[in-house]
């Protein structure tokens, strides 16, 4: 004959307070996995972008290094905050940025070229320094935003700046 030994069990008391901690649990875990799933590809892509923005800023650099001058306008372009005008010995390249991208162009150059670089979500404007007058430099504002994230509303903001033939400058002081 068997015995039943009473007590060995859970009782219907430790049910009730066992079952509402794990459902705590369970919601925590999926805050996690539903964010890690989110925010991650999300940082990779303005990784990305920002590596993208380094190899605008590197043409920029050599262009800027070539550089004799910074016009205000140059046909039909127009130097503003979203465009950079450039005049090197080989005619005028003009930068226009936009919110899908960077285009490089050399409109008046016999061999027209244009290169585009495309970057969603890259913030990118120019101010020329001085702002009166002829000007010598360029500062650069760069970042990258994350739209629907409930993070701030730009990323990995820098600011650059970039003087006329600084080359040339270079090797004459040494």
């Amino acid at each position: 004959m068997r015995k039943y030994r009473f007590g060995t069990g859970t009782s219907l008391i430790e049910m009730l307070v066992i079952i509402p901690i794990l459902i705590v649990i369970m919601v925590i875990c999926n805050t996690l996995f539903r964010t890690s799933l989110r925010d991650v590809p999300a940082g990779r892509t303005a990784v990305q972008t920002d590596g993208q923005i380094h190899n605008v800023l590197r043409a920029i650099q050599r262009d800027m290094d070539r550089g004799i001058a910074l016009p205000e306008t140059a046909g039909d372009f127009a130097a503003d905050e979203q465009t950079l005008l450039i005049q090197t010995s080989d005619g005028v390249i003009c930068y226009e940025f936009d919110r899908y991208g960077v285009t490089r162009t050399t409109p008046a150059a016999a061999n027209s070229s244009s290169q585009k670089w495309q970057m969603k979500n890259a913030v990118i404007s120019v101010a020329r320094r001085p702002e009166t007058g002829p000007a010598k430099a360029i500062e650069i504002h760069t970042g990258v935003t994350m739209p629907g994230q409930d993070w701030p509303a730009e990323h990995l903001v820098n600011n650059h700046v970039y003087f006329l033939d600084a080359l040339h400058a270079r090797q004459v002081t040494k």
